[in-house]
């Protein structure tokens, strides 16, 4: 069963050396057509910093300062679905579980259709996108 613990976990076990993002870590399962897993989290890379540069902004507002200070490459939907890609399985049909956000954005979304992702589930909040 997939669950928030699941995919927190998940994510966890196999990336147990990054540093999450100190705002609000988020947790991305990609289960594939064919049962295999890859997980993505929204990791910074960079030890010293105390305080996210973002923690007085609201959702969805100052993600440049996650790339410019922070050094995130990108959301946990692209990491997820990257990982996948350099593993060269097929992502048709395949399903996104997120923990730790209310949505997707819609650069996320459009990556995750544009490379064959059936359906994305934020867990917290029980919204569900199908493409």
């Amino acid at each position: 069963m997939i669950d928030k613990n699941s995919v927190i976990s998940g994510c966890l076990k196999r990336y147990p050396h990054l540093t999450l993002c100190l705002k609000r870590p988020v947790y991305v399962l990609l289960l594939t057509a064919k049962f295999k897993r890859f997980y993505g989290m929204n990791h910074i890379n960079i030890s010293d910093l105390a305080e996210c540069p973002r923690k007085d902004f609201p959702t969805g507002q100052g993600y440049e300062l996650c790339q410019n200070i922070c050094h995130q490459g990108a959301h946990p939907e692209v990491n997820a679905v990257n990982n996948a890609l350099e593993a060269r399985v097929d992502l048709h049909g395949a399903k996104v579980f997120m923990v730790g956000h209310d949505y997707c954005c819609e650069p996320c979304l459009r990556y995750m259709y544009e490379h064959g992702i059936q359906s994305a589930y934020c867990i917290d909040t029980a919204k569900l996108y199908e493409f």
